[in-house]
Protein backbone atom coordinates (compact mmCIF):
# COMPACT_ATOMS: atom_id res chain seq x y z
CA UNK A 1 0.00 0.00 0.00
CA UNK A 2 1.58 2.80 -1.35
CA UNK A 3 1.45 6.07 1.29
CA UNK A 4 2.08 9.89 0.70
CA UNK A 5 5.41 11.13 1.77
CA UNK A 6 4.62 14.57 1.70
CA UNK A 7 7.69 16.23 1.01
CA UNK A 8 5.62 19.49 -0.50
CA UNK A 9 3.55 19.63 2.60
CA UNK A 10 6.18 19.14 5.28
CA UNK A 11 7.98 22.21 2.80
CA UNK A 12 4.76 24.34 3.60
CA UNK A 13 4.55 23.38 7.33
CA UNK A 14 8.31 24.37 8.19
CA UNK A 15 7.75 27.91 5.92
CA UNK A 16 4.26 29.17 5.59
CA UNK A 17 3.08 31.93 4.60
CA UNK A 18 7.11 32.63 2.67
CA UNK A 19 6.01 33.12 -0.96
CA UNK A 20 7.06 30.26 -2.77
CA UNK A 21 7.76 31.24 -5.99
CA UNK A 22 9.70 27.92 -7.57
CA UNK A 23 9.75 24.36 -7.07
CA UNK A 24 10.46 22.82 -3.78
CA UNK A 25 14.06 22.21 -2.04
CA UNK A 26 14.70 19.54 0.18
CA UNK A 27 16.09 20.55 3.85
CA UNK A 28 14.21 23.51 4.40
CA UNK A 29 14.79 23.64 8.06
CA UNK A 30 17.83 25.62 7.51
CA UNK A 31 15.94 28.47 6.71
CA UNK A 32 14.64 28.45 10.47
CA UNK A 33 16.47 30.76 11.78
CA UNK A 34 18.21 30.06 15.30
CA UNK A 35 18.57 32.46 18.55
CA UNK A 36 16.58 34.56 20.88
CA UNK A 37 18.69 37.45 19.94
CA UNK A 38 18.60 37.50 16.28
CA UNK A 39 15.00 36.64 16.14
CA UNK A 40 14.38 39.65 18.43
CA UNK A 41 15.98 41.97 15.77
CA UNK A 42 13.92 40.37 13.17
CA UNK A 43 17.08 38.22 11.91
CA UNK A 44 18.57 41.11 10.78
CA UNK A 45 22.02 39.82 12.17
CA UNK A 46 23.79 39.10 9.61
CA UNK A 47 26.20 41.89 10.49
CA UNK A 48 25.56 41.89 14.39
CA UNK A 49 26.64 38.21 14.81
CA UNK A 50 29.51 37.47 17.48
CA UNK A 51 30.92 34.29 18.44
CA UNK A 52 29.70 30.96 18.71
CA UNK A 53 25.98 31.38 17.24
CA UNK A 54 27.86 33.10 13.88
CA UNK A 55 27.98 29.05 13.13
CA UNK A 56 24.94 29.94 11.58
CA UNK A 57 24.70 33.21 10.98
CA UNK A 58 27.66 34.69 9.62
CA UNK A 59 30.69 32.34 10.20
CA UNK A 60 33.03 35.50 9.99
CA UNK A 61 31.53 36.64 13.28
CA UNK A 62 33.47 33.52 14.88
CA UNK A 63 36.40 36.11 15.49
CA UNK A 64 34.53 38.09 18.28
CA UNK A 65 34.69 34.73 20.14
CA UNK A 66 36.67 35.88 23.33
CA UNK A 67 37.95 32.53 24.93
CA UNK A 68 35.74 29.67 25.06
CA UNK A 69 31.72 29.58 24.01
CA UNK A 70 29.01 28.05 24.21
CA UNK A 71 25.79 28.56 22.45
CA UNK A 72 22.59 26.21 23.06
CA UNK A 73 18.78 27.23 21.39
CA UNK A 74 15.68 26.19 20.83
CA UNK A 75 13.05 26.87 18.39
CA UNK A 76 9.38 26.10 18.92
CA UNK A 77 7.88 26.40 15.28
CA UNK A 78 4.50 25.85 13.88
CA UNK A 79 2.20 22.82 14.45
CA UNK A 80 4.40 20.16 15.96
CA UNK A 81 7.97 21.20 14.32
CA UNK A 82 11.11 21.87 17.05
CA UNK A 83 14.46 22.71 16.64
CA UNK A 84 17.43 22.53 18.81
CA UNK A 85 21.04 24.11 17.43
CA UNK A 86 24.10 23.69 19.73
CA UNK A 87 27.51 25.43 18.66
CA UNK A 88 30.95 25.90 20.63
CA UNK A 89 33.33 28.21 19.18
CA UNK A 90 37.20 28.41 21.04
CA UNK A 91 39.85 31.43 20.26
CA UNK A 92 43.18 30.07 19.40
CA UNK A 93 44.72 33.33 18.96
CA UNK A 94 44.97 33.53 15.24
CA UNK A 95 41.94 31.98 14.31
CA UNK A 96 38.56 30.60 15.81
CA UNK A 97 37.46 27.18 15.12
CA UNK A 98 33.93 26.35 15.71
CA UNK A 99 31.40 23.01 16.11
CA UNK A 100 27.95 23.24 15.61
CA UNK A 101 24.84 20.67 15.48
CA UNK A 102 20.96 21.70 13.92
CA UNK A 103 18.71 19.19 14.55
CA UNK A 104 15.12 19.86 13.52
CA UNK A 105 11.78 17.49 13.87
CA UNK A 106 8.57 17.70 11.75
CA UNK A 107 6.95 16.35 14.59
CA UNK A 108 3.81 13.44 13.48
CA UNK A 109 2.67 13.56 10.20
CA UNK A 110 -0.34 11.46 8.95
CA UNK A 111 0.08 8.65 6.59
CA UNK A 112 -2.90 7.91 3.94
CA UNK A 113 -2.99 5.81 1.16
CA UNK A 114 -4.02 7.78 -2.63
CA UNK A 115 -7.20 6.93 -1.94
CA UNK A 116 -7.62 9.39 0.63
CA UNK A 117 -9.40 8.11 3.55
CA UNK A 118 -10.85 9.89 5.88
CA UNK A 119 -8.75 8.84 9.21
CA UNK A 120 -5.05 8.36 8.76
CA UNK A 121 -3.80 4.89 8.37
CA UNK A 122 -0.55 6.06 10.95
CA UNK A 123 2.31 8.28 11.63
CA UNK A 124 5.13 9.03 10.24
CA UNK A 125 8.00 11.41 11.12
CA UNK A 126 10.58 13.75 9.20
CA UNK A 127 14.18 15.15 11.03
CA UNK A 128 16.67 16.77 9.58
CA UNK A 129 20.37 17.32 10.81
CA UNK A 130 22.98 19.64 9.77
CA UNK A 131 26.59 18.60 11.27
CA UNK A 132 29.41 21.89 10.89
CA UNK A 133 32.56 23.01 11.68
CA UNK A 134 33.92 26.39 11.43
CA UNK A 135 37.29 28.24 10.71
CA UNK A 136 37.57 32.25 11.02
CA UNK A 137 40.24 34.71 11.08
CA UNK A 138 40.85 38.06 10.93
CA UNK A 139 42.66 39.20 7.76
CA UNK A 140 42.86 42.44 8.72
CA UNK A 141 41.55 45.30 11.54
CA UNK A 142 39.06 45.99 9.24
CA UNK A 143 38.54 42.72 7.43
CA UNK A 144 37.10 39.16 8.90
CA UNK A 145 35.82 36.25 7.11
CA UNK A 146 35.15 32.80 7.52
CA UNK A 147 33.53 29.53 6.70
CA UNK A 148 31.31 26.26 7.97
CA UNK A 149 31.61 23.26 6.12
CA UNK A 150 28.70 21.10 7.34
CA UNK A 151 27.57 17.48 6.24
CA UNK A 152 23.60 17.10 6.12
CA UNK A 153 21.27 14.66 6.14
CA UNK A 154 17.67 14.64 5.62
CA UNK A 155 15.03 11.72 6.42
CA UNK A 156 10.92 11.21 5.51
CA UNK A 157 9.64 8.12 6.87
CA UNK A 158 11.94 5.35 5.58
CA UNK A 159 13.30 7.57 2.86
CA UNK A 160 16.54 8.90 2.98
CA UNK A 161 19.23 11.44 1.72
CA UNK A 162 22.63 12.69 2.91
CA UNK A 163 25.19 15.43 1.14
CA UNK A 164 26.93 18.21 2.11
CA UNK A 165 26.79 22.67 2.12
CA UNK A 166 29.24 25.20 3.32
CA UNK A 167 28.64 29.04 4.09
CA UNK A 168 31.02 31.83 3.87
CA UNK A 169 30.81 35.16 5.17
CA UNK A 170 32.89 38.76 5.26
CA UNK A 171 32.22 41.47 7.23
CA UNK A 172 34.00 44.66 7.13
CA UNK A 173 34.45 47.41 10.25
CA UNK A 174 34.59 51.14 9.47
CA UNK A 175 34.33 54.25 11.31
CA UNK A 176 36.16 52.23 14.03
CA UNK A 177 33.21 49.61 14.33
CA UNK A 178 30.36 51.98 14.33
CA UNK A 179 29.22 50.22 11.14
CA UNK A 180 29.72 46.92 10.39
CA UNK A 181 28.54 45.97 6.26
CA UNK A 182 28.36 42.14 5.63
CA UNK A 183 28.12 39.27 3.03
CA UNK A 184 26.99 35.73 3.82
CA UNK A 185 26.67 33.33 1.03
CA UNK A 186 24.79 29.96 2.86
CA UNK A 187 24.07 26.28 1.52
CA UNK A 188 25.92 25.99 -1.42
CA UNK A 189 26.29 22.05 -1.68
CA UNK A 190 24.64 19.32 -2.69
CA UNK A 191 22.67 16.20 -1.61
CA UNK A 192 22.00 12.45 -2.37
CA UNK A 193 19.06 12.06 -4.52
CA UNK A 194 16.05 10.91 -2.15
CA UNK A 195 14.58 7.83 -3.90
CA UNK A 196 14.29 8.68 -7.82
CA UNK A 197 13.67 13.06 -6.60
CA UNK A 198 16.73 15.09 -6.91
CA UNK A 199 17.19 17.16 -3.81
CA UNK A 200 18.25 20.82 -4.12
CA UNK A 201 19.11 22.97 -0.90
CA UNK A 202 17.85 26.31 -0.25
CA UNK A 203 20.74 28.58 -1.44
CA UNK A 204 20.70 31.74 0.09
CA UNK A 205 22.61 35.39 -0.58
CA UNK A 206 22.46 38.08 2.29
CA UNK A 207 23.89 41.50 2.49
CA UNK A 208 23.82 43.33 6.09
CA UNK A 209 24.76 46.36 7.71
CA UNK A 210 24.53 47.57 11.25
CA UNK A 211 25.36 50.69 13.20
CA UNK A 212 26.60 50.84 16.48
CA UNK A 213 25.55 54.24 18.13
CA UNK A 214 26.43 53.79 21.48
CA UNK A 215 28.99 56.49 21.06
CA UNK A 216 26.18 59.18 20.38
CA UNK A 217 24.34 58.40 24.00
CA UNK A 218 28.77 58.17 25.55
CA UNK A 219 27.69 54.98 26.12
CA UNK A 220 29.22 51.16 25.83
CA UNK A 221 26.80 48.88 23.15
CA UNK A 222 23.97 51.30 24.04
CA UNK A 223 22.22 50.90 21.01
CA UNK A 224 22.28 48.42 17.84
CA UNK A 225 20.07 49.25 14.67
CA UNK A 226 20.83 46.45 11.64
CA UNK A 227 19.40 45.19 8.19
CA UNK A 228 19.75 42.31 5.98
CA UNK A 229 18.45 41.74 2.50
CA UNK A 230 18.25 38.11 1.60
CA UNK A 231 18.05 36.85 -1.90
CA UNK A 232 16.93 33.00 -2.24
CA UNK A 233 16.35 31.29 -5.75
CA UNK A 234 13.05 29.49 -4.84
CA UNK A 235 11.24 32.60 -2.63
CA UNK A 236 10.60 35.81 -2.03
CA UNK A 237 13.21 38.50 -1.20
CA UNK A 238 13.34 39.63 2.22
CA UNK A 239 14.58 42.91 3.57
CA UNK A 240 14.62 42.96 7.26
CA UNK A 241 15.20 45.56 9.88
CA UNK A 242 16.15 45.10 13.45
CA UNK A 243 16.84 47.10 16.89
CA UNK A 244 18.58 46.29 20.23
CA UNK A 245 18.58 48.93 23.46
CA UNK A 246 20.13 47.85 26.55
CA UNK A 247 18.76 49.23 29.32
CA UNK A 248 21.41 48.18 31.13
CA UNK A 249 24.75 46.32 31.46
CA UNK A 250 22.45 43.18 32.18
CA UNK A 251 18.65 43.81 30.18
CA UNK A 252 17.99 44.31 26.31
CA UNK A 253 15.07 45.22 24.67
CA UNK A 254 15.14 44.36 21.16
CA UNK A 255 12.27 44.15 18.14
CA UNK A 256 12.36 43.98 14.45
CA UNK A 257 10.37 43.82 11.02
CA UNK A 258 10.77 41.72 8.46
CA UNK A 259 9.01 42.48 4.60
CA UNK A 260 8.28 39.97 1.92
CA UNK A 261 6.56 37.51 4.29
CA UNK A 262 2.54 37.14 4.04
CA UNK A 263 2.31 35.81 7.24
CA UNK A 264 4.48 37.65 9.46
CA UNK A 265 6.46 40.67 10.26
CA UNK A 266 6.86 42.11 13.76
CA UNK A 267 8.90 40.44 16.24
CA UNK A 268 10.06 41.15 19.85
CA UNK A 269 12.75 39.56 22.25
CA UNK A 270 14.65 40.54 25.64
CA UNK A 271 17.72 39.83 26.60
CA UNK A 272 19.31 38.94 30.79
CA UNK A 273 23.16 38.76 31.38
CA UNK A 274 24.42 37.17 34.32
CA UNK A 275 27.76 37.05 35.02
CA UNK A 276 29.26 34.61 32.44
CA UNK A 277 25.45 33.65 31.07
CA UNK A 278 23.14 35.28 29.02
CA UNK A 279 19.45 34.33 28.33
CA UNK A 280 18.06 35.40 25.43
CA UNK A 281 14.07 34.73 24.03
CA UNK A 282 12.74 35.73 20.45
CA UNK A 283 9.19 35.82 19.43
CA UNK A 284 7.34 35.85 16.29
CA UNK A 285 3.65 36.03 15.92
CA UNK A 286 1.87 34.78 12.44
CA UNK A 287 -1.39 35.84 11.01
CA UNK A 288 -4.35 33.61 9.72
CA UNK A 289 -4.21 31.60 13.36
CA UNK A 290 -0.99 29.50 12.11
CA UNK A 291 -0.33 30.75 16.09
CA UNK A 292 3.30 32.05 17.37
CA UNK A 293 7.03 31.10 17.15
CA UNK A 294 9.14 30.70 19.95
CA UNK A 295 13.02 31.38 20.40
CA UNK A 296 15.16 30.92 23.49
CA UNK A 297 18.97 30.42 23.60
CA UNK A 298 21.41 30.34 26.57
CA UNK A 299 25.07 31.84 25.81
CA UNK A 300 28.18 30.63 28.40
CA UNK A 301 31.43 32.23 27.97
CA UNK A 302 34.40 31.52 29.38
Amino acid sequence: MKRHLLLYLIFLLSFWGEGIEAKTRGLSSLRIGVGGRAVGMGEAFSAVSDGAISAYWNPAGLVETDGYELVTAHNRWLFDVSSEFISFASNRGDYVLGLSFYYTDMGKIEARTFRNEKDPIGFFSANDISLGISFAKKIKKEFDIGVTLKYLYEKIYIEKSSGYAFDIGVRYHLFKDVLNTSIVIKNLGTMNKMRDKKISLPITYRAGIMFNLSKIFNKKDFLFISSDYEISPDYNNHLMFGLEARVSEAFAIRCGYQNGYRERNFCGGIGISLNFVRVDYGFTPFSSDLGNTHRFSLKFNW
